[in-house]
């Protein structure tokens, strides 16, 4: 019995320690919106879009399970995605600063393979907007097509953060660098 919690301290400390090792190195990533005045840490950077969809699942509700995945470059195993919560869905999100690239859409029970070569960068200390993301897709009895597309709408999000978030928006610079998003 000894034995056994000696090995269990010791998974316990390498789990640990791999778990301390991404957070320190920035490969861990959350998407969750940010409030308005709250503070970046650890030289992170703010991406924002908005995605625009007239997809309804079986269920009846937009945007069930549509999730835009991408990941840092240089970090394979970990990813993050933009979840749509609602038809049209603006996302203010911090990252941490890097090279992201696009690899997949999750649609429902259906995903799409989209080009790596695709995605943003987030520097650290700025607001960086990728673009308004408008997908629609068409679903049959067991094949989904569909499409995504990206717009420049800068001028229109800007006044909007004005409104959702002022504080940031003085206190950060913005940028706009619009994505592209291809299907492979």
């Amino acid at each position: 019995m000894k034995k056994f919690l000696v090995v269990t301290k010791m998974y316990l400390k390498i789990i640990t320690l791999a778990v301390s090792a991404l957070i320190v190195s920035g490969c861990t990533t959350t998407t969750t919106n940010i409030a308005d005045g709250q503070n970046l840490v650890n030289n992170e950077g703010l991406v924002v879009t908005k995605f625009h969809t007239q997809w309804q699942s079986q269920s009846g509700s937009y945007a069930n399970y549509l999730e835009f995945y991408f990941k840092k470059e240089g970090c394979n195993a970990v990813d993050a995605s933009f979840v749509m919560s609602k038809a049209q869905d603006l996302k203010v999100v911090a990252l941490p600063p890097g090279r992201y690239h696009w690899y997949k859409v999750l649609i429902g029970d259906y995903f799409m393979n989209l080009d790596e070569n695709d995605g943003f960068t987030v520097k650290p200390g700025q607001i960086t907007y990728i673009g308004d993301i408008y997908s629609s897709f068409g679903q049959q009895q067991f094949s989904l097509s569909g499409e995504a597309s990206v717009s420049n709408n800068s001028e229109m999000i800007k006044n909007e953060l004005q409104q959702s978030h002022p504080r940031l928006m003085s206190k950060y610079e913005f940028a706009t660098q619009i994505t592209n998003i291809n299907s492979i």
